[in-house]
């Protein structure tokens, strides 16, 4: 409560200050945005795509786990790497590119998940085939990531 605000009996017991209503309403837009914003991230590929830094407050959301990922240097699908990589085979391409990138290692759900998905990879466009190959095929990424996921016992 701001303390230049003089609040009456009625508006204590009935909770219809304007104060009150106005709190209220913020509240419910910032839980509204909140909402959207949690399901956003979740509709993300990986745990550290799933971050979203706020640059008016400086304040990091993080709805996923992306921070403990980027600490423990690993990289998670958010949502099962099996359901995530039959729903779409080029997200293991992709997590090729993330691991390289940043120089992270997959969870343990990646690599078998990688194993068992990978003949599918072959059913994906060439559209949708092209822009995640050209970046693996055009950019230096430290060797050790990139052979680790695109072995021929991963991929």
């Amino acid at each position: 409560w701001d303390t230049d605000h003089d609040v009456g009996d009625d508006d204590i017991l009935y909770g219809d200050s304007i104060r009150e209503n106005d709190a209220r309403e913020n509240d419910s837009q910032r839980q509204r945005w909140l909402r959207r914003l949690r399901v956003n991230a979740r509709g993300r590929d990986f745990t550290v795509n799933g971050m979203m830094y706020d640059v008016r407050t400086g304040y990091l959301y993080d709805f996923c786990g992306g921070l403990d990922d980027v600490e423990g240097k690993c990289v998670r699908t958010i949502n099962r790497a099996d359901e995530a990589f039959a729903a779409d085979p080029t997200l293991m391409l992709r997590a090729i590119r993330v691991a390289a990138l940043h120089g992270l290692h997959p969870t343990r759900s990646i690599l078998p998940s990688t194993r068992a998905h990978s003949p599918a990879i072959r059913t994906a466009s060439a559209l949708r085939l092209a822009a995640p190959l050209r970046t693996l095929l055009s950019r230096r990424y430290p060797p050790a990531p990139v052979r680790r996921l695109s072995s021929p016992s991963s991929v």
